[in-house]
């Protein structure tokens, strides 16, 4: 899409019926706003596409001109769109929470902006109950059933990190029958309106057990960097948990302050 009057057609001509998501309490902005960041989700817009017009928001979800200006300028603030006036509003460039300047980059050293070949292995992928931690992290109740997915991932067949990650249990749909040794997370879970927009993440090294020695090839160098992190969506609710083991001889941090 390369303009708010081409998206506003678009979206209209999808057929579906749009609506505000509606969470008790919230304000007609702020479920606009919820709604257009699961569209932007939902349909996999890229940056640089257009979010329809003004004047189409106001008709396709029946709210007043005073109520999208206001959504869309909390958007604007939050980093998931810009505006340029007399054109509209647009998908802004933003990293994924994988290649956040947050995030470990080992496993991305040397791939980045080369043809690296990143798959995984999928050792489970399973409803789980939540232990006191997970729980915790998540904010539900410890025997709660969550939604655990665990790889090794690797570049060019060589191991980097063992990755244990976990869902609310209603978002375990949206991975059955997909095939998680190429597929993303975050893009399973952006084409289902679910965008993770920050994190609180720790980092430590630690010696490795036998186990990771294993899994990730260590051989004479049998230390990991250890990354936690509880991944948000834009309401700051918590939709990820995950502990990722990565190889001490091939990880670096970088961070932006």
């Amino acid at each position: 899409m390369t303009n708010s009057r081409r998206a506003t057609k678009e979206w209209v001509a999808s057929g579906k019926e749009f609506s505000l998501h509606d969470v008790p309490g919230d304000t007609k902005h702020e479920q606009l706003r919820n709604s257009l960041i699961k569209e932007i989700g939902r349909l996999c817009l890229t940056p640089g596409d257009a979010l329809p017009s003004e004047s189409g928001l106001c008709s396709m979800y029946d709210v007043s001109r005073a109520v999208v200006r206001q959504a869309l300028e909390e958007l604007e603030s939050m980093g998931i769109i810009y505006r340029v006036h007399g054109k509209g509003s647009f998908v802004a460039e933003r990293e994924s929470a994988e290649k956040s300047p947050y995030t470990l980059r080992g496993l991305y050293a040397d791939a980045t902006g080369s043809e690296a070949v990143i798959t995984s292995d999928v050792l489970s992928q399973k409803y789980v109950k939540a232990d006191s931690n997970v729980a915790f992290q998540l904010n539900c109740a410890p025997g709660d059933i969550v939604f655990y997915l665990e790889r090794v991932r690797r570049v060019d067949g060589e191991p980097w990190s063992w990755i244990h990650s976990y869902l609310p249990k209603e978002f375990g749909e949206y991975f059955a029958g997909r095939d998680m040794r190429t597929e993303s997370m975050h893009k399973v879970l952006n084409e289902n309106g679910v965008m993770v927009l920050g994190a609180r993440r720790s980092i430590e090294v630690a010696p490795a057990t036998e186990e990771q020695q294993r899994l990730l090839e260590l051989g004479g160098f049998p230390v990991v960097m250890v990354l936690m992190s509880v991944n948000f969506d834009p309401a700051g609710n918590p939709i990820e948990y995950f502990t990722a083991y990565h190889r001490g001889n091939r990880s670096r941090f970088e961070f932006t302050l």
